[in-house]
């Protein structure tokens, strides 16, 4: 459900990532931004995982990956957005 408006529709739990995209931030911006989104989205967590909602499970994934991705960001000061996705794809974060 929530990667069908990702890949379709390029939202992400009512966050459009075209509009994201265009609006020419850094890559640390970006996950920032939607590091902070998806805390928002972190309602009510329940102690077990397995039984949040499926909206709920997807923000807390997004902000646990948006928080790697600002750990790396800082480690390397000029980091593009394409070195950044080249290392989120080959695991190196």
């Amino acid at each position: 459900m929530v990667s069908l408006g990702s890949d379709i529709y390029h939202t992400w739990l009512d966050v459009d990532l075209h509009k994201l995209s265009l609006q020419g931030k850094s890559s640390k911006e970006t996950a920032k931004f939607i590091s902070e989104e998806s805390r928002k989205k972190q309602v009510g967590l329940r102690d077990i995982p397995s039984k949040w909602p499926v909206a709920e499970l997807a923000a807390n994934s997004m902000y646990r990956i948006s928080q790697t991705l600002l750990l790396n960001c800082e480690g390397s000061v000029n980091q593009t957005g394409e070195k950044l996705f080249e290392a989120l794809n080959s695991h190196d974060i």
